[in-house]
Parts: structure tokens; C-alpha cells; sequence
């Protein structure tokens, strides 16, 4: 992954105020394999997740 695929990526806490969702509960989700593939990653400066990931996991937050 290139720097400049990097920027489309969120942080955790990017996720968690987007979806309205407590940075633990990001964070276990990324722990415990609930994105496929390479929807999230772990890296020296913490989780990255792509967008598409964040949406297919978190998406139901944003119907309620």
C-alpha cells in the first residue's frame, strides 16, 4: 500500500465518531476478524480501515 492509498483509510477514532460508536467497539472489531480481507490492517501507528469495510460492518448504525 502506497501513501497515497493511505489517506483514503480511517482511523479507528475516525470510524467511531462517524458510525457513533465507542473507539473500543472499533477496536474489537478489528481484533476479532469482522472485516474481510483487507478491510482493516494493523500497523505500527494503529488500525486503518477502508471505508467500504467500515460501511459494510457499521453501516446498520447509520439506518437507526
Amino acid at each position: 500500500m502506497n501513501p497515497q492509498e493511505l489517506k483514503n483509510w480511517l482511523s479507528v477514532s475516525e470510524v467511531a465518531s462517524k458510525y457513533k460508536l465507542a473507539r473500543n467497539s472499533v477496536l474489537v472489531a478489528c481484533k476479532s476478524d469482522r472485516f474481510s480481507g483487507n478491510e482493516a490492517v494493523e500497523t505500527s501507528l494503529g488500525w486503518l480501515i477502508s471505508p467500504a469495510g467500515a460501511d459494510r460492518v457499521f453501516r446498520y448504525r447509520l439506518d437507526n
